[in-house]
């Protein structure tokens, strides 16, 4: 039995001149496990990236910049669940390409482009987290609505450029088509070169980048703690100094919370020593000489007292609001932390397969390139519960979602 390689990459590198039929010997009680057990799979996909973009349009505790990149990367995994699983299926189960050429070259577009902005996203989310945790104070500023919409169309429109335009064009470029109306590849793979290539640039180059940023994000994550940690103590202090402290401390940890700045302590603070010096002010005034001890001591004694009541009001706010910040930085990090691995282990073996096959052509069985290629494609069934699993706001949107339980579903947390 002659067969080529499932891959999409590695089936014109596999023979020259030849044009083989993919044949699996399935019997009928195969086919249908087959069938249903990868249309469950595809199924899966699209109902949790569904729940996923769902959840965060109709929660507001999820419309947050970096769920607007999470709503992006789930929007390609359900154009993947809805179309590449289920094409590849059925190329799988008939052993042949049965829709045609025009079918087959706009379903490998549809693939590529969405498979590549998944991956796209991922490095827009790995560096939106960098700069988050590096530059706490700079970057929130930056980091807007419109911001988020321009870096998410690049993603798309670069993996639209670099792929759509050579999949469906490539054949009247060169002056003719050269793959079988019965199956289905990229044409401008015609060496194991260009596969290598593109194996590298699409995966592993990713992948190293991803992998840095994140080492530099743990790197500044743990500097930060050990930065506050020794903040702690300036509210023991703040108490024998003057107003100039407080302010200090407290614009301090305000602008350490980064994106959730609140200038309600702040006012109250304000309003606190306005009414001070008010005080103080109009006791010089109407006072005598003779009261001068006497009101010294009074002011001291009372500017003591506000400087107390200002910390009780402010600093235990501003450490409840920073403790917040922080479980809500853990929990982003956490969250993309686990997506990033689940794409590293689901995409490995694929592309691990795709090495050897560059310079060994016969050494990958072709079903292992079929088990490769879907690995590839669960990836986009693990992502929505990489969400539920790190992040307690999405499981619980989750929930009232499939429970039909929509009352106040706005403020789920």
């Amino acid at each position: 039995m002659n067969t080529s390689n499932v891959s999409l990459t590695a089936d014109l590198s596999h023979s020259n001149k030849t044009s083989p039929h993919r044949e699996y010997p399935f019997k009928m009680v195969e086919m249908v496990l087959i069938i249903l057990g990868l249309s469950s799979l595809s199924l899966i996909t699209i109902i949790g990236n569904i729940l996923v973009m769902l959840s965060i349009k109709v929660n507001r505790n999820l419309q947050t910049v970096n769920n607007y990149f999470l709503f992006s990367l789930a929007c390609a995994d359900v154009i993947i669940g809805l179309f590449s699983m289920n094409l590849y299926t059925v190329f799988i189960v008939t052993g042949h390409w049965p829709l045609g050429p025009v079918i087959c070259d706009l379903w490998l577009a549809l693939d590529y482009v969405a498979s590549n902005a998944s991956v796209m996203n991922l490095l827009v989310i790995s560096f939106d987290r960098y700069f988050c945790v590096t530059r706490p104070l700079s970057y929130p500023i930056k980091r807007t609505n419109k911001m988020a919409g321009m870096m998410i169309a690049a993603a798309w429109i670069l993996s639209f450029i670099l792929w759509a335009p050579a999949i469906l064009f490539w054949q009247f470029i060169m002056g003719k088509r050269t793959v079988p109306d019965d199956d289905c590849y990229i044409q401008f793979f015609s060496n194991a070169g260009v596969t290598f290539g593109t194996a590298i640039a699409a995966f592993y180059l990713p992948v190293v980048i991803m992998s840095v940023l994140y080492w530099q994000i743990s790197k500044a994550s743990r500097s930060r703690v050990r930065r506050e940690s020794q903040r702690v103590v300036y509210p023991n202090n703040l108490t024998k100094g003057n107003s100039v402290d407080v302010h200090y401390f407290l614009s301090i940890n305000t602008l350490s919370s980064g994106e959730d700045r609140d200038s309600e302590n702040d006012s109250t603070s304000g309003s606190i020593l306005a009414s001070s010096n008010q005080r103080d002010n109009e006791a010089e005034t109407n006072g005598d000489v003779t009261n001068m001890p006497t009101k010294t001591t009074n002011q001291n004694t009372s500017h003591c007292k506000e400087r107390q009541s200002l910390v009780s009001l402010n600093l235990s706010p501003v450490h409840k609001k920073k403790r917040n910040t922080e479980s809500r930085e853990k929990k982003v990090t956490r969250t993309i932390m686990a997506i990033l691995l689940a794409f590293v282990i689901t995409w490995t073996p694929y592309n691990v397969m795709v090495l050897i096959h560059t310079f060994c052509n016969t050494c990958i069985p072709s079903c292992m390139w079929s088990l490769g290629y879907w690995l590839c494609y669960i990836n986009s069934t693990v992502n929505p519960a990489c969400y539920a699993l790190c992040n307690v706001t999405f499981k619980n949107t989750f929930k009232r979602l499939l429970m039909c339980n929509c009352r106040n579903i706005r403020t789920v947390k």
